[in-house]
């Protein structure tokens, strides 16, 4: 089906980002672009530590390991988001 073919490059959405964060940096060399990735890699490194410490199971019948609650793409895509959104203010 085309939705899941849709919905399968949604979830790599983060990759993208990451993929343009270097690009960016190596092309423009900006600082704002470099507080950006910093920003989202200690927000990855949060994630992770609240992940350990909330310790929420994943649904049952999913088929990852580790802890599910919260969300890494939620939460990588919610500092995308508030990060362009304060800097285009």
């Amino acid at each position: 089906l085309l939705s899941q073919k849709i919905l399968a490059l949604v979830t790599l959405t983060p990759i993208f980002i990451i993929v343009a964060y270097v690009a960016l940096l190596y092309s423009r060399r900006q600082i704002h672009t470099l507080f950006m990735l910093i920003g989202q890699l200690v927000n990855e490194g949060l994630n992770n530590i609240l992940k350990q410490y909330i310790k929420e199971p994943r649904p049952h019948g999913c088929k990852h390991s580790g802890y599910g609650m919260p969300s890494s793409h939620a939460q990588f895509m919610g500092y995308f988001g508030g990060f362009c959104i304060l800097w285009s203010l």
